[in-house]
């Protein structure tokens, strides 16, 4: 069980560049506001749609881990496991 009420989730659309270090660039954001105790990787990907991305541009989803230089923090949300490290970092 989380120890947050509620999480937002911001997703921002946009892509990876090097220039010569990792960027994130061309971003847009949008945010969901949801119970933690119920959020999946699934979950992620469903309000990612219910935002408005198209889900055939949709390539893959990332957290980022706090404090840490972007090319170490970008991490691949797979799994519920990368859910709860997400959730995790973030209370």
């Amino acid at each position: 069980m989380s120890s947050l009420e509620i999480a937002c989730l911001r997703f921002y659309g946009g892509s990876f560049e090097r220039a010569p270090h990792l960027l994130y660039t061309e971003s847009e954001a949008s945010e969901v506001y949801i119970d933690p105790d119920y959020l999946s990787a699934y979950d992620i990907k469903e309000n990612v749609v219910n935002v408005g991305y198209s889900e055939d541009r949709i390539k893959e989803l990332y957290f980022s881990r706090p404090n840490v230089p972007l090319e170490e923090s970008v991490v691949p949300i797979q799994t519920d496991r990368e859910v709860r490290e997400a959730i995790r970092l973030s209370s």
